[in-house]
């Protein structure tokens, strides 16, 4: 587990290949949650069960990456108000620019689920149809 997925630990290179840094805090876990005594990575990207039920798990990264894609689709990035939004509120209320796919949007809107057991796997992530047509 990364635990600290934001924005700035995403780096491209000049080929526009993806490569993630800062596992600073990354784990490995053997079991499927990991209690926690205090919530762990950047506090805006921080997943509801990190402060609420104080576990961590694949979800969490699920969680973050979901967070990225919609400040990616919603052409902007939240500020704290914005964050307080997204953390308190449905992902059925989540804006996202119309230039993306409606599968896109219900798959970041399943990321971002407040309940981590309604969050898709990494493996159904990485079989989606919406993933594959990526260039």
């Amino acid at each position: 587990m990364h635990l600290d997925l934001h924005p700035q630990v995403i780096l491209a290179d000049s080929k526009g290949r993806f490569f993630l840094s800062g596992f600073g805090l990354s784990r490995y876990l053997t079991t499927d949650e990991d209690p926690i005594d205090t919530p762990i990575g950047t506090e805006k990207y921080f997943a509801p069960e990190m402060t609420t039920k104080k576990v961590i798990g694949g979800f969490t990264d699920i969680h973050n990456l979901g967070l990225i894609l919609y400040e990616l689709c919603a052409i902007h990035d939240f500020t704290d108000s914005r964050f307080k939004f997204i953390t308190s509120r449905d992902p059925a209320d989540f804006n996202i620019h119309p230039t993306y796919s409606d599968e896109l949007s219900r798959w970041i809107k399943e990321m971002c689920y407040p309940d981590y057991f309604g969050r898709p796997t990494a493996a159904e992530i990485l079989s989606a149809d919406w993933l594959r047509n990526v260039n």
